[in-house]
């Protein structure tokens, strides 16, 4: 779990020093084009955070299962993350739409 959480944020590192490789809705122009990178860049680190929080997390649940404290993930787990990186995602494609 820690090898693929420092996988996922080197990945997303580099990803992000390329902002203009990445897919926005709206169309990049000269005038937005400044303002459309940083949401993009926003979007990659907010991501790198959430991503290495939920693996901590999973980490930590998975030792507590091993020293018996626990048995399973909270059934929340699973749409509390979803609800989060999909919240995130709108938040910042709102703002994308906005900076037009």
């Amino acid at each position: 779990m820690p090898v693929i959480g420092v996988v996922s944020y080197l990945a997303l590192t580099i990803i992000g020093w390329f902002p203009w490789t990445f897919n926005y809705p709206v169309r990049i122009t000269a005038e937005n084009a400044e303002r459309q990178y940083r949401i993009g860049v926003a979007i990659t680190r907010w991501l790198k955070m959430e991503i290495l929080w939920i693996l901590a997390y999973v980490n930590w649940q998975t030792i507590q299962i091993a020293m018996g404290r626990t048995h399973k993930l909270s059934a929340a787990f699973m749409p509390v993350t979803l609800a989060v990186i999909t919240g995130t995602i709108i938040v910042l494609i709102v703002q994308a739409y906005r900076g037009r």
